[in-house]
Order: structure tokens, then sequence, then C-alpha cells
């Protein structure tokens, strides 16, 4: 099952009392300080619940096998307070998916910049570096303004589904568009012998 819609979500608490009591729109409480301290009601992500300050924290530290429908209760932590943050079951997986994406990351942006220098004639290379690093620069935030703007008109799933369809059909029409970059296997001007 996906996350539902917003309007999905009011259609169903209406007409069904799924959620009750409810709230129609995204709230937030905030305490004495000014800091928001607990958010409930309909959201992009779905309809965030108020919840009590008791947690209980799936852990499977016995290696148990996990069946959805029968959790075994000794795979569970109890806890108290007004904050719970779980970290990843696996800590060193999720180092190893940080590594390995940063360094994709970094070839990506090294052969960008380093076909950028070559390829660029000498009268107008700093211009064009110089708008390269206004839109890389700014791109991370574009692309979280698209993203959450994309999520609230279309749902988080659609959004999702949306942007990678779009990712890949841009990156066709740039294959097309520029057979070049598309057939490109080494830097201009390399050592063609070794």
């Amino acid at each position: 099952m996906s996350i539902k819609s917003d309007r999905w979500i009011r259609r169903m608490a209406r007409e069904q009392r799924m959620i009750d009591p409810f709230v129609d729109s995204q709230m937030g409480r905030v305490d004495k300080e000014g800091r928001k301290c607990i958010s409930f009601g309909v959201s992009s992500y779905g309809y965030d619940m108020r919840v009590a300050p008791e947690f209980r924290i799936f852990t499977n530290v016995l290696s148990a096998i996990v069946d959805p429908k029968n959790f075994d209760s000794k795979s569970f932590v109890e806890f108290q307070g007004d904050v719970c943050i779980v970290t990843p079951n696996s800590f060193a997986l999720s180092l190893v998916a940080l590594v390995t994406l940063g360094a994709g990351d970094m070839v990506s942006v090294y052969i960008r910049h380093m076909l950028i220098q070559l390829e660029t004639p000498d009268e107008i290379r700093g211009r064009v570096s110089a708008v390269n690093a206004v839109f890389i620069g700014a791109s991370n935030e574009l692309g979280e303004f698209e993203s959450g703007v994309a999520a609230v008109w279309f749902g988080l799933v659609p959004s999702v589904v949306i942007g990678g369809a779009a990712t890949i059909a841009v990156t066709g029409l740039w294959m097309r568009l520029f057979p070049t970059l598309r057939t490109m296997d080494r830097f201009p001007g390399a050592d063609q012998s070794g």
C-alpha cells in the first residue's frame, strides 16, 4: 500500500471516519520557548498522528525471522521520552552506502568539471565556468523546492514516479541531442597510446 494523497485522506476521514479526531491541515504545536515540538494533521507524507511519549523500537537483536503479522515481542525495546531518535539497524551498511554515493558523486563532479574546462574555448571558459558554478551551487535548493511542490501537487508516490520518469526522459533527450557526450570515453587530448 502506498502513501495516499491529502485529497484521499480528507475524503476517507469525512466519509468513512478513518481518522477520528481528524485535523484537515498540518498543525504545529509550539512550546513556551517558541520551538516546534510536535506536528499533526494532513501533510504531503500522509497523516501525521499525535503520539504519546511511549515508543516500542524494533531491533531484531535476536536475528529472528521477521513475520510482519506476528512480531516477536522480544525484538522490541520499550522507551519513554519526548524525543525518540532511531538509528539504522546496520551502521556498517549505512556507512558503506554513504561512502559509495559520495565517491560516485565526486567522480561525476570531477568528470563534468574536467569536460567543461577542456571542451570550452579559451575566450569564453571563464563565463561558462561561472554559469556552471551558479547552477551547480543552486541545484540542491532548486531541486528540494521542486520536489516539495511536486509532492504537494501530485502526492508523494506520484511525484517520485514522475521525477524518475522525467530524469530518464531528459537523459535520453540529451543522449540524442548531444551524441558527442554520449560516445565520449576519454578526455579530449588524452594520450591514445596507453
